[in-house]
């Protein structure tokens, strides 16, 4: 069981379907500048458990939203994580707390997007949902940084090899490429 819930979200980030969870993880990864790597993995694990609680209350019957809405919001949860990385930070001086603890509600926003179709195959289950639950989880983790580790890695060689490369072109280029995959999924 854990095998199969595992495979499913490494599935379920790769899959072409998932542009919206890969243009926010783009502006997630552009928010950081490379080599602070750690903190990097921080947020998508942050965004992971916000994706984990969503899940658990929604598979547990405990939240029921509508999916059209959180449909809609799915792209906003982009087009709001882009613009807060375009704002300067002498305007807007970006905290840790903040930054994770927006990770973690997008996450659970983003997690109660395709919420229904797990928790209904997961309810016609005689067994606890722990186990399913934690594969899912852990194989939404896994391909998330599968799928971020070039782009650090590529982000270290252009930082490294180029002294006029900067912090600012970093984030503006995976931002800019939110906001337009953002408006496209909003209004297109």
């Amino acid at each position: 069981m854990f095998k199969l819930y595992l495979q499913l979200g490494f599935e379920h980030i790769l899959d072409v379907a998932a542009i919206d969870h890969l243009g926010f993880l783009l502006v997630l990864v552009s928010s950081i500048n490379p080599k602070h790597s750690k903190k990097l993995v921080g947020l998508i694990t942050a965004f992971t458990i916000g994706h984990s609680v969503s899940l658990a209350a929604a598979t547990l019957n405990w939240v029921n939203i509508d999916t059209g809405i959180i449909e809609s919001l799915i792209p906003i949860t982009i087009l709001i994580s882009a613009i807060i990385n375009l704002i300067p930070t002498k305007i807007l001086p970006k905290s840790n707390r903040l930054l994770f603890g927006t990770v973690i509600f997008f996450g659970i926003i983003h997690g109660l997007g395709f919420s229904n179709y797990l928790s209904e195959a997961m309810r016609n289950m005689d067994e606890s949902i722990f186990t399913p639950l934690l594969g899912f989880n852990i194989g939404v983790e896994l391909a998330q940084l599968l799928l971020v580790a070039p782009i650090v890695i590529i982000g270290n060689i252009l930082f490294n090899k180029n002294e006029n490369f900067n912090e600012k072109l970093w984030t503006y280029t995976g931002s800019g490429i939110g906001l337009i995959l953002s408006l496209y999924l909003i209004f297109g």
